[in-house]
């Protein structure tokens, strides 16, 4: 069955007169198949199909049309329902095989014997098409088909009645009418609208699930049918109490239209704000090009698994609810065994008001290569959003490509002794010296007594109590659930982790990966933290030597002299400038484990010191753990450089989502991305999406949804 076809202008038909009806119309043209090899075609055409109705013999004149000058067989078919359904016609005269051809075009010509193939011969739904066959290699063409005629009278149709939709319409509106027509041709729909109750129309698109607009039965009495205004397509965003809907029916001649009343709308769709790979963004999926540093576009695709990948949809409501269940998602492949390109995989999406979701199982497996995917969402009123598109490449990841293939424990070393570390006070300033080699004290704690967070005078109370030792483990223990956290786990369980073999402890056995953390870099300059660059993670990595690991007397010295933020933070604790912990006369009390900020009995001057502590510890903490989290990166493959399938990015200073601070295995997405080349401590101390983390297209990558490839 022929599908919807493009408006065409029809012109009055007078059997008396033979008017004749024309139409340009093509064959299918050569090509290749999917692998690129050449292919036989019927590069022919036919053009210029002119019809001269007649009961006696209806003539049939067209335009053969061959590159190489083939000669043509022709098949004359008929139709009685404007293209529904064709019969092969019975020719009074004419050749039909061995036609001749050439390049600019040969004309033929042949008559049609209506009275042979019509049982009613007053209609005017009539067309004929006409196919070649390629002498020389029997391949059939695209058929071609005239315009819509009549033989023997005609009355014009007629739409009797149209009904008002009632409360408010948006998207596809469904429109009920009856129509009637004397000789029961299948006519044409002719649409228009109006947002200004009459005052002015314009032409209306027909869509479908209603009637097929372009072939509508028809009976000499009234028959009540549907067509589908898609008034979205025709008024985007458009709102007005006073729509209305005109229907005029056509076979070859224009009838009596109908109009609905007054109607409301409201035009607005949803938004589909992002379809990608989990929340990877737009711009780093491979939906479109950037522009490199020299001025050139860069196209470049994201390597997937086959399955185990996670396909979201994120979207805002318009003006009316959005209704979740309406998400329509399909691929142009087949996907796993059986579920053909163009299956609705909406349904099997989780949805929520605001976004759904869908862990591609193996069942439903990409197959190899290049998949796109399309998406689309409705309201409750039938507005549909923009639609989205995204093309991966779908890889068998073997564990060549997955970097969590293993479980890899990562050591965060706080007790190496590779310096001697101490600091004084003078004129407000602090001043740092560092030697090379141990003394028999753990470089990290060294640098805590720099900012007050480990004394060698503490009050007796707190010798007792040993605060310096309840001090380093909470360090400790708040270092570690940060780490945690921006690997996507829990404070206290890795249980949520983005990558759940990738483990981090503060104790050696049964580690496969280490990373130092305290002291001092032996490289000159101020760089707090350095690790070796793995791509995907095949190896373990000890991070431990001299000039690997976080540099936490480098990251004091930047910031304890020069940053209002990090002097707010540590200045009532730094010794010269305020009390070390473990010294004030109150620290036995709010050091104990037992004790409770929010307990009302509290003395003021007991919170106001415990508030101090806490708040170094917790900036401690938190800026430690970002510098681990990203030295941690490098060793587990980011930013791998170049852009995907290979690389996440790093060194791609080109995009306008690439940030100052992108350097070779560095990327600075927008925000706060801990995978950028530099660190801000004042940022480390925002919680919540706007502190730092690692980019949704990182994200993907721990969680192995895309895959480091060729």
């Amino acid at each position: 069955m022929p599908g919807p076809r493009r408006r065409i202008a029809f012109v009055s038909i007078s059997p008396a007169l033979r008017a004749l009806i024309v139409i340009a119309a093509c064959g299918c043209n050569g090509g290749g198949d999917g692998d690129g090899s050449a292919i036989l075609t019927n590069q022919s055409s036919v053009s210029a199909i002119v019809v001269i109705p007649a009961l006696d013999g209806t003539y049939i004149a067209f335009t053969l049309i061959s590159p190489d000058s083939h000669p043509m067989d022709i098949t004359v078919d008929y139709s009685e329902d404007r293209g529904r359904g064709y019969r092969g016609a019975k020719l009074k005269e004419g050749k039909v095989a061995g036609l001749v051809t050439s390049p600019a075009g040969v004309r033929h010509q042949v008559i049609w014997d209506p009275l042979a193939d019509l049982a009613v011969t007053s209609q005017s739904d009539l067309m004929v098409r006409i196919t070649t066959r390629d002498v020389t290699n029997g391949i059939s063409g695209a058929p071609a088909e005239s315009e819509v005629f009549g033989l023997g009278t005609n009355t014009a149709p007629q739409i009797v009645t149209v009904t008002t939709p009632t409360g408010t319409h948006g998207g596809i509106i469904p429109i009920e009418y009856t129509i009637r027509d004397q000789e029961s041709d299948h006519v044409e729909l002719l649409l228009q609208y109006s947002l200004n109750g009459g005052a002015t129309w314009a032409e209306g698109t027909p869509a479908d699930g209603g009637d097929t607009w372009w072939s509508v039965p028809t009976a000499p009495a009234a028959v009540a049918r549907t067509v589908n205004w898609h008034a979205q397509l025709d008024a985007p965003n458009a709102v007005s109490a006073t729509a209305r809907l005109r229907i005029t029916p056509r076979d070859i001649v224009n009838g009596i239209h109908g109009s609905t009343g007054d109607f409301s709308v409201d035009l607005r769709g949803p938004t589909l704000a992002n379809f990608s790979i989990g929340d990877v963004p737009g711009t780093m999926n491979g939906t479109a090009p950037y522009t490199d540093s020299q001025g050139n576009l860069v196209s470049f695709q994201v390597a997937v698994p086959r399955s185990g990948w996670e396909l979201r949809a994120t979207f805002a409501a318009g003006s009316t609810a959005l209704d979740p269940s309406s998400l329509s998602v399909t691929a142009d492949r087949e996907l796993g065994e059986g579920f053909a390109a163009g299956t609705e995989l909406g349904g099997q999406f989780v949805a929520t008001a605001t976004g759904a979701a869908w862990k591609i199982p193996a069942a439903y497996a990409l197959p190899a290569g290049e998949v796109t995917f399309l998406a689309v969402v409705q309201d409750a009123i039938g507005n549909s959003s923009n639609q989205l598109e995204l093309t991966v490449v779908a890889i068998d990841a073997g564990i060549a490509e997955r970097p969590f293939d293993w479980v890899d424990t990562w050591h965060l070393n706080f007790n190496t002794d590779q310096f001697a570390i101490s600091s004084s006070y003078s004129d407000g300033s602090v001043e740092v010296t560092v030697n090379a080699g141990g003394n028999g004290v753990a470089d990290y704690v060294e640098d805590l007594h720099i900012i007050g967070l480990q004394t060698d005078d503490p009050t007796e109370e707190c010798a007792a109590l040993d605060t310096n030792a309840i001090v380093l483990q909470i360090l400790l223990e708040e270092t570690l659930g940060r780490i945690r956290i921006l690997y996507g786990g829990e404070f206290d369980s890795e249980a949520t982790s983005f990558a759940p073999s990738l483990h981090f402890t503060t104790t050696q056995a049964g580690a496969t990966s280490a990373l130092r953390i305290g002291g001092d870099d032996e490289a000159p300059g101020y760089a707090i933290g350095r690790a070796g660059f793995d791509y995907r993670n095949a190896v373990g990595n000890s991070n431990e030597t001299t000039t690997l690991g976080i540099f936490t007397t480098n990251l004091i010295e930047f910031y304890i002299n020069s940053s209002y933020s990090f002097r707010t933070r540590f200045d009532p604790t730094t010794p010269g400038r305020g009390t070390p912990a473990g010294e004030d006369d109150l620290d036995h009390i709010i050091l104990d484990p037992d004790f409770d900020r929010l307990d009302p009995t509290n003395a003021w001057q007991e919170n106001l010191r415990y508030d101090r502590v806490w708040t170094a510890i917790d900036g401690w903490a938190r800026a430690v753990a970002v510098v681990a989290a990203h030295e941690i990166g490098h060793s587990i493959g980011m930013c791998a450089n170049g852009d995907p399938p290979s690389g996440l990015f790093g060194g791609v200073t080109g995009p306008a989502f690439a940030g100052p601070y992108t350097t070779p295995y560095h990327f600075d997405s927008p925000g706060n991305n801990v995978m950028a080349a530099a660190l801000s401590f004042s940022a480390t101390l925002i919680t919540g999406p706007t502190g730092y983390r690692f980019n949704e297209l990182e994200q993907a990558y721990l969680r192995e949804w895309m895959v480091l490839a060729f």
